[in-house]
């Protein structure tokens, strides 16, 4: 959430199928790397569900629960490094990355894990990529600290929304010159 750099991508292939990708493209990568951990989570000796973070981390930035709905944030610059750690440490808001690993354990399906990812408050602003087995179930949801400020969805019948591409930036906004 203090420092992320990434794309999701949620696309479907011409045969209906649901294709949920990311990167990590930090600056540091090559120190990253090496603390890269997946991580799995078994309920009563079965796959509950897994993810992707860092070692001494215990949020997840990439999750799946098997069969029902996979999980990427993306960061989004608004507010900065200090106001997230007064969301965390004073107002007890919940770290996204956190987070994420509470919707992978209680949301049994696609439409349950946007419930949740829509209706708590953050720590930090961010951009959610969640994708399911079926073809049009695949959502970007945009959030503030508070709320949602935008959901865009995939639409396999579309000929322009058949993908959904998140950077670190407003959909509804040009990406910067700079970048």
């Amino acid at each position: 959430e203090i420092l992320a750099s990434c794309t999701s991508i949620v696309s479907v292939d011409q045969n209906g199928n649901v294709i949920h990708g990311r990167n990590l493209d930090y600056p540091f990568h090559p120190y990253l790397a090496n603390l890269a951990v997946h991580y799995e989570f078994y309920r009563k000796g079965e796959l509950l569900y897994e993810g992707d973070g860092s070692a001494a981390f215990l949020g997840i930035v990439t999750g799946m629960r098997p069969g029902a709905f996979g999980i990427s944030i993306n960061e989004r610059s608004k507010g900065g490094a200090l106001s997230t750690i007064y969301e965390i440490m004073l107002r007890r808001t919940f770290s996204v990355p956190f987070y994420i690993r509470r919707v992978l354990e209680r949301a049994e399906n696609f439409t349950a894990a946007v419930e949740l990812l829509s209706s708590e408050e953050f720590a930090a602003p961010c951009y959610l990529t969640v994708s399911c087995v079926a073809k049009n179930e695949g959502v970007v949801i945009t959030r503030d600290r508070r709320g949602v400020y935008n959901v865009s969805q995939i639409d396999f019948d579309s000929q322009d929304q058949w993908f959904l591409v998140q950077t670190n930036y407003d959909r509804d906004v040009p990406d910067p010159a700079s970048d």
